[in-house]
């Protein structure tokens, strides 16, 4: 069992000096991750999705309560709909990370 694992060692893992200077070259190369958004940007992201989001949702509603079923558009319905959910939805996102809960 030992010789298996030897000969399987030297096959896949690189000797301690070679597996060392091909980390230290992959490190240097390598830049860390930064967000392209500043945290510093997330509450007042938060904030304004979901503000402009609770807006189209309440135009929504207003739209749904004013018109009668006979002269509604179903395009302009799920169009103010999507956006109302798309702002609302990355505003829920960035409440949550401007909370410190990274997704």
């Amino acid at each position: 069992r030992q010789l298996g694992f030897f000969l399987f060692r030297e096959t896949f893992c690189p000797s301690s000096k070679m597996s060392s200077k091909v980390d230290d070259e992959f490190m240097s190369a390598t830049l860390p991750y930064s967000s392209p958004i500043s945290v510093g940007a997330y509450p007042m992201l938060a904030v304004l999705l979901l503000g402009l989001g609770l807006f189209f949702l309440a135009t929504f509603f207003v739209y749904e309560i004013t018109t009668s079923k006979f002269t509604r558009s179903l395009k302009q319905e799920v169009r103010v709909a999507v956006l109302a959910s798309f702002l609302t939805g990355f505003g829920a996102v960035f409440t949550l990370l401007s909370n410190g809960i990274y997704l």
